[in-house]
């Protein structure tokens, strides 16, 4: 059974890595984004940082751009398996700035 970890809408400063979530507690965990708000000349990128030790730095293991008006508008990451906690992230690096509704899903 999944539960909302955390939700919220993110105004996007361009060139800006906008923390969405983080959290220390292990889980297994998706990303939820809605990029309905992209215009032609927007690139977005989605990331989950995990760490892989108590207490260690988290790494990268999740990226994806997305640009212009997207076909199919929601994206849901992967799920990210996270002993250690995680990171979640949205950055928006060109275009005009756009609002995105996100929500981080504890699977």
């Amino acid at each position: 059974m999944s539960s909302i970890a955390s939700s919220g809408a993110q105004s996007a400063i361009i060139g800006t890595k906008h923390s969405l979530y983080a959290t220390t507690g292990a889980g297994t965990y998706a990303l939820m984004v809605d990029t309905a708000n992209l215009s032609l000349g927007d690139t977005l990128e989605l990331s989950v940082d995990v760490a892989f030790a108590s207490g260690g730095t988290r790494r990268q293991t999740y990226h994806v751009p997305y640009s212009h008006v997207q076909s199919d508008p929601g994206k849901i990451s992967v799920p990210v398996i996270a002993p250690y906690g995680a990171e979640f992230h949205l950055k928006q690096t060109a275009g005009t700035g756009r609002s995105f509704d996100w929500c981080v899903v504890s699977l």
